[in-house]
């Protein structure tokens, strides 16, 4: 494992966030076994103050899951590629990490189940009484289960980085498989694809701001997504390389370099908020009878086509750029 301090600070706020999340998961178990409201009972009392301690650590996790992840991406991006031999983007990293894509995805997953307490637990901080502390110690339970797993792989997937064994840049990687493969093995989209995207993103953005009125929320958050995985897969055949200049380039990670003006942080960063806050979206409307949870939709849904909207800006105005500069698309 290299000492790098980025990757000291990662640790560091994943035992702190694993630390809170395990403190809230303790308590938790007391408060969902035991809660019986309005019963005016010691015990009851004492759950009632848990219930307290549990919003706390399970909020004081949030804030340091948060910036983690986000430290954990600038290392992947912008730091370990100096070290690792033969990384030229945070692909090669991810190839020098035992299992490192499996990591990612798995952070990703904690973080949005955390987000989504973290707006169940607002909404039932506002009710002086309480009414969903069973069902957000059962969420802090399943949120804080996954997060104490992603540290665990992160943490293991750290230490075992090797960063003295050479890797293959992510354009050898990508030759390599296609070449390995057959002409067939990759799957590339097109035209029709952007389109298919671009219609179907406005059509979720839509739906979500119909914030409260909503119905079916779940359903808008698998929708979003499978929309952002359609939407990866888009941008890497269809609308990277006018990014790149140049065609067969399927990497999303040279997107963060210095070279492509950081708009990775931008076109994959829009597609996360859209993906939280679609889980908040979801979560206030199951809740829709507690004070503010109206409000939460509302404020969700305007975050959701936000972000839909720049996502789908940055990645295709070079195509648009391009088109009116030369008057031909790329092929």
């Amino acid at each position: 494992m290299s000492l790098h301090p980025a990757l000291a600070a990662v640790v560091a706020a994943d035992v702190l966030a694993s630390a809170a999340a395990a403190w809230a998961i303790a308590g938790a178990l007391r408060v969902a076994a035991g809660w019986s409201p309005g019963a005016a009972t010691a015990e009851q009392l004492s759950l009632e103050r848990k219930a307290e301690e549990v919003s706390i650590a399970g909020r004081t996790a949030l804030a340091l899951a948060l910036p983690g992840t986000l430290l954990l991406l600038v290392a992947i991006n912008h730091v370990l590629p100096a070290l690792v031999p033969g990384a030229m983007c945070g692909m090669g990293v991810l190839d020098a990490m035992p299992d490192g894509r499996a990591t990612l995805a798995l952070r990703v997953t904690s973080l949005v189940a955390l987000w989504a307490w973290g707006t169940l637990d607002a909404l039932d901080r506002r009710d002086r009484l309480g009414p969903l502390a069973p069902r957000t110690a059962r969420g802090i339970l399943a949120a804080g289960g996954l997060l104490l797993a992603s540290t665990l792989r992160t943490t293991s997937s750290l230490v075992d980085l090797d960063v003295h064994a050479p890797v293959s840049c992510c354009a050898a990687t990508l030759d390599l498989a296609r070449a390995a493969g057959g002409p067939r093995a990759v799957w590339l989209a097109g035209p029709w694809h952007a389109l298919v995207l671009v219609v179907t993103g406005l059509l979720l953005a839509g739906w979500a701001l119909r914030g409260q009125a909503a119905r079916r929320a779940g359903l808008l958050l698998g929708g979003l997504v499978a929309w952002a995985l359609f939407a990866e897969w888009v941008l890497v055949d269809v609308t990277a390389p006018y990014h790149y200049g140049l065609l067969g380039h399927r990497c999303p990670f040279c997107l963060f370099s210095r070279q492509q003006f950081f708009v990775g942080w931008l076109v994959h960063g829009a597609l996360l908020v859209a993906i939280l806050e679609g889980a908040a979206l979801a979560v206030a409307n199951r809740a829709a009878s507690l004070e503010g949870a109206a409000r939460r939709s509302g404020r969700a849904g305007r975050i959701i086509a936000v972000a839909v909207a720049l996502h789908l800006v940055a990645s295709l105005l070079p195509v648009l750029l391009h088109r009116l500069r030369t008057g031909a698309f790329l092929t």
